[in-house]
């Protein structure tokens, strides 16, 4: 099965703009009118509703992803990156999104 992307609110539009052109399924956090909500309040919505979340604050969902497995959750996955240009975002999550679905991305964290 296909990934659907959730971008976290500090991940330029630009890239929200080229992956829905390349076809993938993408949402970005501003367009659920949820920004400015917490970290912890987005990655229950992603879990919640099947996406996958891309973002740069490693340190934050990492802990988060923590806490999600010690207490027994699951989520649809992580895909962190330090900050890319838009091009090199494109590019690094339309190749992983070509080699991975969402069950094997499930509550596990990426790299891209």
């Amino acid at each position: 099965m296909k990934i659907a992307l959730l971008c976290d609110e500090h991940i330029p539009y630009g890239i929200v703009t080229a992956l829905r052109l390349r076809g993938v399924e993408i949402m970005h956090i501003e367009e659920l009118g949820r920004k400015g909500l917490s970290d912890a309040e987005h990655l229950e919505y992603a879990a919640t509703h099947g996406f996958t979340f891309f973002t740069y604050d490693i340190p934050d969902f990492t802990a988060l992803h923590i806490d999600f497995i010690q207490q027994g959750k699951h989520h649809a996955g992580l895909i962190f990156a330090q900050e890319l240009s838009i091009s090199d975002a494109v590019r690094r999550l339309s190749e992983f999104l070509q080699y991975q679905d969402r069950f094997a991305v499930a509550d596990n964290i990426w790299y891209i």
